[in-house]
């Protein structure tokens, strides 16, 4: 018997619902915080109001980047249907993950691409507000190397041209805590003058280095200011804006009157300051 090029379940929402709590729990435990840059905010806003479907190509630095996406769904889109690719060993070895709307595909068959076409297509047509996330760079990648992108969320958008496309790019990073933070810059995907898979395909890497660009220079300039925590989040983004030791360690210093966070030194965000 051939092995099917796309697997798919019809996802559930209550299941999303619950994985998304646990899903936030479990970066709660591992990230000082997760965070936006300020001009996602406005990106975000706009594509949750878009009526058509939302295309968001995103960087892959970590093993961490579905879950963060999820995270970043649900703070800022949480009323539309996830959609996403995953390889189809993977789809079939964690067969729970595939209620919350992934499905399995053989990249490395010849009509894979044909067949993610027609299948996110479908969707579309009985979701409207579907929200696909894929990562096109295909593998972990360094976030210092040069975006390079597959065709298929390109494709996707020449063939949906009532579809916004959104790039999406994060990084993983130790500042003033023990644990690390997560960063992110979103920006608009702008429609190519030629909307062919080819034009799709240059925009749509364009994008994502120049978002992967913008990022790089706020965490190189470790500037707390440059982004906000999001919405809903109980410690809205400023949990780390000094970081402590450990709680029974502050807890003793406190009662002896010492302070015990670990402030962050602003004149690390400034180019040119000598010792």
């Amino acid at each position: 018997m051939t092995p099917p090029v796309l697997e798919s379940v019809t996802p559930s929402p209550r299941f999303r619902r619950w994985f998304a709590w646990m899903t936030r729990r479990m970066i709660a435990r591992n990230f000082d915080r997760v965070r936006t840059t300020a001009a996602s905010l406005g990106v975000f806003q706009d594509a949750a109001q878009h009526p058509g479907p939302l295309l968001i190509a995103s960087n892959h630095a970590a093993w961490w980047d579905p879950l963060m996406a999820l995270r970043l769904a649900e703070a800022y889109t949480p009323n539309r249907t996830l959609c996403c690719p995953i390889e189809m060993d993977q789809y079939q070895r964690f067969k729970l993950l595939r209620k919350l709307g992934l499905f399995g595909l053989e990249h490395r068959h010849r009509d894979a691409l044909t067949s993610m076409i027609e299948h996110v297509t479908q969707r579309v047509d009985q979701e409207p507000n579907l929200l696909f996330c894929i990562t096109p760079q295909g593998q972990f990648t360094d976030v210092r190397s040069p975006i390079r992108t597959r065709p298929g969320v390109a494709a996707l958008a020449a063939t949906l041209p009532q579809a916004r496309v959104l790039v999406l790019c994060g990084e993983y990073t130790f500042w003033h805590d023990r644990r690390p933070e997560a960063l992110w810059h979103a920006q608009h995907c702008e429609a190519p003058d030629r909307p062919t898979t080819a034009g799709w395909h240059r925009a749509v890497r364009s994008a994502m280095q120049k978002a992967a660009d913008t990022l790089a220079q706020q965490v190189i300039a470790r500037d707390d200011t440059a982004f906000i925590g999001l919405p809903g989040d109980p410690n809205d983004g400023h949990r780390g804006s000094a970081a402590a030791v450990h709680p029974a360690y502050d807890a003793w210093l406190r009662l002896r009157g010492v302070g015990s966070r670990i402030e962050p030194n602003p004149s690390h965000a400034r180019q040119g300051d000598t010792p």
